[in-house]
């Protein structure tokens, strides 16, 4: 039992992980909007919990085309510096472009300079890319777990 993975930590990861990416970018547009008034303007919060919802839907979009076009997802664990630069950049990538497309079809009241959008773009990022990487070394666990029951 002493090598076992703490069940407990592995449902609040799983559910954090499904929430944290639909809500983050609100939260972070909402503190940054404190610091930077002139960067970043909404009319109502729901309108910037709905952008984060869309941002999440055009970041399954760009990587499901991504996926078409044969990028292969190998996860950050064994890959180092490379795999986390690869996971943050896309993840930045996903964030600014699904919002500037989002706001040139004009599906959202928020308003972002390109300031704004980078700086909620970078910490998002970090932030995602961090939880995946706990998610994966949680997923390493269950597999020796696993490995060493049978």
């Amino acid at each position: 039992m002493k090598g076992k993975t703490n069940h407990t930590q592995a449902i609040f990861i799983g559910v954090l992980s499904s929430t944290l990416p639909f809500v983050l970018p609100a939260f972070l547009i909402l503190i940054v909007s404190d610091w930077m008034p002139n960067e970043i303007t909404y009319p109502k919060v729901s309108s910037v919990f709905f952008l984060s919802i869309m941002l999440v839907i055009t970041d399954f979009i760009f990587y499901g085309i991504l996926k078409l076009f044969g990028y292969k997802d190998k996860g950050l664990n064994g890959r180092g510096l490379i795999g986390i630069l690869d996971a943050v950049f896309s993840q930045f990538f996903y964030l600014c472009a699904g919002y500037f497309i989002i706001s040139t079809l004009g599906l959202t009241a928020v308003e972002l300079s390109l300031t704004g959008v980078s700086i909620v773009a970078i910490i998002s990022a970090i932030i995602l890319t961090l939880l995946l990487s706990l998610i994966e070394d949680i997923e390493d666990k269950y597999d020796e777990d696993e490995n060493t029951d049978e």
